[in-house]
């Protein structure tokens, strides 16, 4: 039988109160120091990045999370840490002596509320713009998928649109596009809290200070977000309506909610109702877990036809055909791979080769069927023997390998017959 997500947000909760109590006496490092530690360059004034890259792998193990994010104090750190299996942060806050050695661990609630500062005033990049689409999250193949989809949707329904992944998600874009008057959507797949919204460098977005969201919605695809203090940011700014994380969204089901989501919201059906069916539609592990508030829940139709869409920058990709299932095929850093069609019981057999102590992180996803994802280094992975193993019912999976080097070997098998699955694998 095949395995379902279980991972919820008391037991990560629990899980980081659990590492995040009094210490005493030193602390064991953790024995590899990954790139997923992301230090906001505010923090550089205080500590020197190559000291934070040193202390961080020696509180937390970096190869649990899908990031760390680091705001450096006088005499303390605080940590941001991105789930894996789902768009939720945890806080932590370590205490440094005068020499940057570590005196105690705690669990915090919420992320620092001097990172939320702007230096420049909102102006509007395109007052044309009506759809944006953004993730932080450009190693997830999930989240990438999402956001190209919706915007690929959006061209084709009329729409001015565009997108943006990884640092162009930052806290000025995020709110200089706000500004629009135009704009009618920002959609985002990302993590969250009910405090705001992680977006990249260390920014989290908590308010909406000096921007007016009358005439616009927000799907925000982010754990707990629909909750106050955030949700009471967004209604006080006047938006239309909202949609976000009641509780928990996992990572690779609640993309498809946002995909099926934007489908229906096109034909101007009430978008609360559209959510609400999504769930149901594409099997998403728990009901009502996205909340929907508004007061104007339509999404008004393209002001008028866009006469000249023009090129997408990243288009999704096409089956390759040079996919030999008899061979292992090589695969580049980052790329999205477009697998062809398999039958049931099928393999196919992927190569890359990763520098020495880096963190490689392996997704499939998108597509129709069930696929099940095998990684290992040094040799082809099969049922009995692997390093990591994504076998959850349909095409999403994801594996991570922390301190990978060498050759690692990645094995796609149809569970059930699958095709348009796409594959991506990072370091």
């Amino acid at each position: 039988m095949k395995s379902k997500l279980s991972i919820c947000w008391v037991v990560l909760m629990i899980g980081c109160m659990q590492a995040c109590g009094p210490l005493s006496g030193p602390v064991e490092p953790h024995p590899h120091i990954a790139d997923n530690i992301i230090v906001s360059p505010e923090s550089t004034e205080t500590i020197k990045p190559d000291v934070i890259q040193q202390l961080v792998p020696r509180v937390v193990d970096p190869g649990k999370w899908a990031s760390i994010t680091v705001l450096a104090r006088p005499a303390r750190l605080y940590l941001a840490l991105a789930s894996k299996e789902t768009w939720s942060l945890s806080f932590m806050q370590v205490e440094l002596d005068q020499q940057n050695e570590v005196i105690s661990i705690g669990y915090d609630d919420f992320w620092p509320t001097s990172v939320f500062n702007r230096n420049t005033y909102p102006t509007c990049p395109n007052i044309e713009m009506e759809t944006y689409w953004t993730s932080e999250c450009d190693t997830i193949l999930t989240s990438v998928v999402a956001v190209r989809e919706n915007h690929l949707v959006s061209q084709q329904s009329g729409y001015r649109s565009t997108y943006a992944l990884g640092p162009g998600e930052n806290l000025d874009s995020v709110m200089n596009y706000l500004s629009c008057s135009g704009l009618v959507i920002w959609g985002r797949v990302g993590h969250g809290y009910s405090g705001g919204l992680q977006l990249t460098e260390g920014q989290m977005l908590s308010e909406f200070s000096g921007i007016s969201l009358s005439g616009k919605g927000i799907y925000a695809n982010s754990c707990m977000s629909h909750n106050p203090p955030f949700e009471t940011e967004v209604t006080q700014a006047n938006a239309d309506w909202y949609i976000s994380g009641d509780v928990n969204l996992y990572v690779g089901p609640s993309e498809k909610v946002f995909m099926c989501w934007w489908n229906s919201a096109i034909t101007q059906k009430d978008v609360c109702d559209a959510v609400a069916d999504c769930e149901t539609s594409t099997n998403y592990p728990e009901s009502k877990a996205h909340g929907c508030s508004g007061y104007r829940r339509t999404v008004p139709a393209p002001k008028e036809p866009n006469p000249s869409p023009g090129p997408t920058p990243h288009p999704m990709p096409t089956p390759n055909p040079d996919i030999d299932p008899r061979l292992d095929n090589p695969l580049e850093n980052g790329k999205l791979e477009a697998l062809p069609a398999l039958s049931q019981g099928g393999w196919l057999f992927f190569v890359i080769d990763v520098p020495a102590g880096s963190s490689l992180s392996v997704h499939t996803g998108y597509g129709s069927g069930d696929s099940d994802l095998y990684v290992k280094a040094g040799a082809r992975p099969n049922l009995e023997s692997f390093d990591c193993r994504s076998n959850k019912s349909g095409t999403w999976g994801s594996c991570y390998i922390t301190g990978a080097s060498g050759k690692i070997y990645i094995g796609v098998t149809a569970h059930l017959a699958f095709s348009e699955v796409l594959l991506k694998a990072s370091y």
